[in-house]
């Protein structure tokens, strides 16, 4: 997957919103081992890793990202953060990292890194969890290297979720499955993986998805919420989704004139709801972290 975000110096203040729409492999930490994966352990790391802080003037605008396929050792992020690849790394939102240095939420860094091909023909073999599972890892042991970083889990009290049938019922368009070709070279891309693409300009924001599981709809809803969202829809299938929004709709400020907030969007146009309650969600506190120096 290739994801680029370029943040222009009016569309700062939405810029947590662009993240959390962009991070390609990213999912809640607390629901990554569920299922069938609970006891995967995941070992892959990068047998190399290049890290440079990058030189971008931010008051002018930036672009942000890089190509990160989701079953290959590359890696290659631009102008991210420290707190940005922590974030990535754990599945846990920004605001609920404590402990991090000022400079890991200004200083920018441009990261290439890759492995041998044994771990991209490995990748290629694992499902798309634990495909996950291991970049996730994959980038944690390169924090610790080069970074130094050493963190433990923690929890706190929260709003989280339930994501419920609406009034109406279902807006859902059920996803075509597409035939497997028997000839498809070997370590081709599954035709029938799910995929997403988010987009935000002033307008607001664009979330489009093809077979999508209710499981990951509440991954990407997780994600822009900041806490945790468990499906309690009951619906097994998948499906392909538009969702058009300005904002979460938890923030009193947010501009809803041009689109919906994501909480209104998510009844008006697919037909869920989302029941907020009070519940414990994950954090992470940072022990230790340096500078990386340049290699």
């Amino acid at each position: 997957m290739h994801w680029y975000v370029s943040i222009s110096s009016k569309m700062l203040p939405v810029f947590a919103m662009v993240l959390v729409a962009a991070l390609p492999f990213v999912a809640n930490a607390q629901n990554s081992g569920e299922g069938a994966d609970a006891g995967y352990v995941p070992t892959l790391t990068f047998d190399v890793a290049s890290v440079k802080e990058s030189k971008v003037d931010a008051s002018r605008g930036f672009i942000m990202g890089g190509p990160n396929p989701a079953h290959s050792s590359k890696l290659s992020v631009t102008n991210m953060t420290a707190s940005d690849l922590i974030w990535w790394a754990y599945g846990i939102d920004s605001s609920r990292i404590s402990g991090l240095p000022e400079w890991a939420t200004s200083i920018r860094f441009n990261v290439q890194a890759k492995s041998d091909s044994t771990v991209d023909d490995t990748l290629a073999k694992l499902s798309d969890s634990r495909a996950k599972l291991e970049k996730q890892h994959m980038v944690q042991t390169m924090l610790a290297d080069r970074f130094q970083l050493k963190v433990h889990p923690d929890s706190r009290e929260a709003t989280v979720y339930e994501l419920t049938i609406g009034r109406g019922g279902p807006k859902l368009q059920e996803a075509k499955q597409v035939p497997t070709d028997p000839d498809q070279p070997k370590g081709s891309p599954d035709p029938n993986r799910s995929t997403s693409r988010q987009s935000c300009n002033q307008s607001g924001c664009e979330m489009t998805a093809q077979r999508y599981s209710m499981k990951s709809l509440c991954d990407f809803l997780s994600n822009l919420f900041a806490t945790t969202v468990v499906d309690k829809t009951g619906l097994t299938g998948t499906y392909d989704i538009t969702l058009q929004y300005s904002g979460t709709g938890v923030d009193p400020t947010e501009d809803e004139t041009k689109r919906p907030s994501m909480l209104t969007a998510i009844q008006e146009q697919i037909g869920l709801k989302m029941k907020p309650l009070k519940g414990m969600v994950p954090g992470l506190v940072i022990d230790h972290i340096e500078k990386p120096s340049e290699n």
